[in-house]
């Protein structure tokens, strides 16, 4: 009862911290301070004003480590540099996110691999091109008195979305404990990452999974960590580039320019550090030192790949796990779902060669 009454005294502040204060899908703005594009070799010359940018509206369904490359390709130049005009959306969850794509008010962006399978097994055009993780990043947290996995049985857990990776992510670890995702726990759709501390605060759930920086908040006020499901070891598609195949098809050139600036301010992220930092300062609304280098050893350490490659096998994660409760999933083929010719072309290119010296 004392963490709870401790919680909620501090949950404005925890707020602030991770920036919840801004709900809505408006545009975050860039940071004023960001070094110009000719700084760093990676953002290369700067591109004269006369040159045409094409615009592309992108959108993303989550503040974590995991989505830095799309903001630091803002900050940094790299979309100018490469004739795009960018311009840059949150929503709460990939399901919004893909329907900002299916209405025609988003062109491409970062969202839940689950989001974009569960679109097409409904009969939308969604694919991804790239995923910038291939495991979970999630971590699961509970109140102090869940001692144990074991302890979830009966148990309100928290995740974001239906289909959304959280709720894969979730039913994977609870079968692996021999737990039923739809009988021994009750999950609780809550919504974006930052709503899990005032839900376990206030004790409408017990536990949440949870990305980063969410997790160290919570663990920092009292949250117990349960489970690291980043160590799983499961090939999972997470922070996935996404778009429609007709706008794929459509703007090919464009979505191509994308793509190839998301693989260098990947680079960027893993060698820029203080950049990073900087720009994850604007995004994630924080200037807590110590939680933002936790974030960004955490991310380009253990879970960014070094150029946002996607893979079948992680297609046929999500499938598997959709069966159960998805008509269709259990005989789709994997490859319908995302489109790796962009990523081909960016090898025939040698551009992680050129990035990364090898």
């Amino acid at each position: 009862m004392l963490w709870l009454v401790l919680r909620v005294v501090t949950g404005g502040l925890l707020l602030v911290l991770l920036g919840c204060s801004s709900p809505s899908a408006a545009p975050v703005p860039p940071a004023s301070s960001a070094p110009p594009a000719a700084q760093t070799a990676e953002r290369g010359a700067p591109v004269p004003t006369s040159v045409a940018r094409e615009p592309l509206r992108l959108v993303y369904a989550t503040r974590d480590g995991g989505v830095v490359p799309l903001w630091l390709a803002a900050e940094a130049g790299i979309y100018a540099r490469h004739g795009i005009d960018a311009t840059l959306r949150y929503v709460s969850s990939g399901t919004l996110s893909m329907q900002a794509l299916l209405a025609g008010e988003a062109d491409a962006g970062i969202t839940a691999a689950s989001a974009v399978v569960a679109a097409g097994l409904s009969g939308a055009d969604t694919i991804y091109i790239g995923a910038i993780q291939r495991t979970f990043g999630f971590w699961l947290v509970a109140t102090p008195d869940v001692a144990s996995p074991a302890d979830l049985r009966g148990k309100r857990v928290g995740i974001t979305r239906r289909n959304s990776t959280s709720d894969v992510a979730l039913q994977y670890y609870l079968r692996q404990l021999g737990l039923s995702p739809q009988s021994d726990a009750t999950v609780v759709e809550v919504g974006e990452h930052a709503a899990m501390l005032s839900a376990l605060q206030s004790g409408a759930i017990q536990a949440a999974v949870t990305s980063s920086p969410t997790n160290v908040v919570a663990v920092r006020n009292g949250a117990r960590e349960l489970a690291d499901l980043t160590q799983l070891g499961v090939e999972y598609p997470q922070s996935t580039l996404v778009t429609t195949r007709r706008f794929a098809t459509e703007h090919r050139d464009l979505v191509l320019r994308f793509l190839r600036a998301i693989w260098e301010a990947t680079h960027l992220y893993k060698t820029d550090r203080a950049l990073a930092l900087q720009v994850m300062r604007q995004y994630l609304q924080s200037d807590d030192e110590e939680l933002l280098a936790v974030v960004y050893d955490t991310y380009t350490t253990r879970l960014v790949q070094d150029v946002p490659r996607a893979y079948l096998e992680g297609t046929r994660t999500i499938l598997a796990e959709l069966a159960p409760t998805t008509p269709g999933a259990q005989d789709a083929d994997p490859a319908q779902f995302l489109d790796t010719s962009f990523q081909e072309a960016l090898d025939h290119e040698g551009l992680e060669a050129q990035l990364y010296g090898r």
